[in-house]
């Protein structure tokens, strides 16, 4: 169920805490600001709801990047080694052509 919080609602809600606060709540009135309690509480799980969903959302999207970036890590460490290998024979290679001259 979904409940628009609207500025006159929110007006009613303070006047009826006001009155309670000052101890002048008529019955009515406080079943009145029950009702309008129940709004905020539904309006509240509303958007709470909503936060999470999207929240959550984002956390997959992140995780997936996460996952991305892990992968092209482990591919650039492979190309860093493979390179240093390379390096590696090339001196080498380099030192037993200059004896070999």
């Amino acid at each position: 169920m979904t409940v628009k919080w609207t500025p006159e609602i929110e007006q009613r809600f303070t006047e009826l805490r006001l009155c309670k606060l000052s101890g002048s709540l008529t019955e009515d009135e406080q079943r009145e600001l029950a009702e309008i309690q129940a709004t905020v509480e539904i309006v509240e799980s509303d958007t709470t709801a909503f936060a999470l969903k999207r929240l959550e959302t984002e956390q997959i999207a992140l995780q997936d990047i996460l996952e991305k970036r892990q992968t092209e890590n482990k591919e650039f460490l492979q190309l860093l080694n493979q390179q240093a290998l390379l390096i590696a024979d090339t001196k080498q290679m380099l030192s037993v052509y200059r004896c070999a001259a």
